[in-house]
């Protein structure tokens, strides 16, 4: 594409490199708009921090019995009595 049709029918190409190159966190300016992104990189930081010393990140299950989760369908739900 020329740059004329770029500018007028950008895509995802356009939009990714709009953006730079791979910034550096430390570069970053994050407004209060970002929590959840920070809130997610430090999630990320604990579950590697965890697996590296050993332990199961969140969300797995090694055990069978707990592995599967029977959910009722139907025209109504109803909870076990």
């Amino acid at each position: 594409m020329t740059i004329e049709e770029r500018q007028d029918f950008p895509n995802d190409f356009e939009a990714q490199a709009g953006q730079g190159p791979i910034s550096l966190h430390s570069e970053e300016h994050l407004a209060t708009s970002d929590k959840g992104i920070a809130m997610q990189r430090r999630m990320l930081t604990q579950q590697i921090t965890l697996v590296a010393q050993g332990g199961d990140p969140l969300g797995v299950v090694f055990d069978e019995e707990k592995a599967l989760v029977r959910v009722p369908s139907g025209n109504f739900y109803r909870d076990r009595v």
